[in-house]
């Protein structure tokens, strides 16, 4: 669930026009990174499956397709 929500919130940060909501999206994937890293420790130490990444489903589309009130309602829920 971080992992796609870190690249949800990256998706979002790309298309939002405030800088002050650009920067809390960015935040939040940060967070979520940190907890894929340190859950991912632990799965690693008793031998099971660690999930991999969506960075690599994000697109450099730049368009503004949902509103910002959109956006940090999906970021806080």
């Amino acid at each position: 669930r971080n992992a796609l929500g870190s690249a949800i919130l990256v998706g979002f940060s790309q298309v939002a026009k405030s800088k002050e909501v650009t920067q809390f999206l960015l935040r939040g994937s940060d967070i979520a990174k940190k907890n894929i890293k340190i859950l991912g420790e632990k799965l690693a130490e008793s031998n099971l499956p660690i999930a991999s990444a969506w960075d690599a489903e994000v697109t450099k589309s730049t368009t503004h397709t949902f509103s910002e009130k959109l956006m940090m309602f999906y970021t806080s829920a």
